[in-house]
């Protein structure tokens, strides 16, 4: 059986890496900033609702 310590040690490190995507859109062109743009927005209001529900959720059970 694997430790928990490692799955925590493992989902810390991918939420980081996710975390730095907003960091390489500096360094992108700005025709392909503008190209993709729009789904950057996207995802990230639906990281923001995602989470609002989330939290809403412990509530309502």
């Amino acid at each position: 059986m694997v430790n928990p310590w490692f799955y925590s040690i493992i989902s810390v490190i991918i939420v980081s890496a996710i975390s730095l995507i907003g960091l390489f859109t500096i360094s992108i062109k700005e025709e392909k900033l503008k190209k993709i743009l729009l789904c950057l927005v996207s995802f990230s209001a639906g990281a923001l609702f995602g989470g609002a529900f989330l939290h809403l959720l412990p509530e309502v059970v």
